[in-house]
């Protein structure tokens, strides 16, 4: 899988993997406690549109 395709999938809700984008921890609570995530359940797991999460931290910052 090539990276352009990576960038596209859903990401892994989860603090480890929004680090790895460059969001901090408190950013991430406040996403969190903002109750607005787009979240889809796939397989048991939390998933979430990189567009919508971007647009989201625009919001709460």
């Amino acid at each position: 899988m090539d990276s352009k395709t990576r960038e596209n999938l859903p990401l892994l809700l989860k603090r480890k993997h929004l680090k790895d984008i460059g969001i901090s921890d408190g950013l991430y609570y406040k996403l969190v406690k903002s109750k607005e995530l787009p979240v889809v359940k796939l397989n048991g797991r939390n998933y979430i549109n990189r567009d919508a999460l971007f647009a989201l931290i625009d919001k709460v910052k």
